[in-house]
């Protein structure tokens, strides 16, 4: 008897397993689903197209499948050009899997910037509390006090953060019309992320400006280093 109840036991944590397991993918196809469609009248609109899963994306999470799982995003994303630059668009997850829309560009050959990684998170934002000891609150000069200080923090070397921000990128921000959740330059893309899954072509239109306006000033800051 006991080894029948062991049997039954193990059987059915395995069948528990597998329905959850099943869930989990059904889920997250539904989720490329909902992606794809929500996705693609701006991918026809510009003449992108869906980046496949292996091949190179200037999401973090966009060059494997298992990575874009890990991640919790919806796996989906449409890539082209904006401005003669490398872009790309997704629908993803944010603290508590609030839905959002992501643009990245990539900056081109600014490999040898001096300027460091930098982040832009939204204030008050429980999910970027990780990085509450590294934010830079002081020594901002005019970001300080300036409007996109009193609404977001910032992450990385002060000096990188004044070079990378002027007061037009700030406007930029600012007025944005979606509720911007996390902005991101790594040295070779910059990555707006903002809450909601977008589909207003010219919202995603203004993100894609925006990442392009930082990708330009990083490779000003580089060339005034240079001189």
């Amino acid at each position: 008897m006991q080894s029948l109840s062991l049997v039954i036991g193990i059987g059915g944590a395995i069948a528990t397993i597998a329905v959850t397991v099943g869930a989990v993918v059904f889920v997250q196809y539904l989720t490329r689903q909902h992606s794809r469609r929500t996705l693609q009248p701006y991918a026809e609109l510009r003449g992108w197209k869906e980046v496949p899963a292996g091949v190179e994306s200037l999401m973090p999470y966009g060059d494997s499948t298992w990575k874009r799982a890990l991640w919790g995003h919806a796996s989906v994303s449409v890539a082209g050009e904006w401005k003669g630059a490398k872009a790309e668009l997704a629908m993803t997850r944010v603290y508590r899997s609030r839905s959002a829309t992501v643009v990245a560009v990539a900056c081109g050959q600014i490999t040898l910037s001096p300027l460091g990684p930098v982040s832009i998170m939204a204030k008050g934002d429980v999910s970027f509390q990780y990085y509450a000891d590294q934010l830079k609150r002081d020594d901002l000069g005019w970001l300080q006090t300036s409007a996109l200080g009193q609404r977001f923090d910032f992450l990385g070397k002060a000096t990188d953060v004044i070079a990378l921000i002027t007061p037009e990128i700030e406007l930029s921000l600012v007025s944005f019309g979606g509720q911007i959740n996390y902005v991101s330059y790594d040295g070779k893309a910059v990555s707006v992320t903002w809450l909601g899954f977008e589909q207003d072509p010219a919202r995603i239109d203004a993100a894609l400006d925006v990442a392009s306006a930082l990708c330009v000033q990083a490779a000003v800051h580089r060339n005034n280093a240079d001189r």
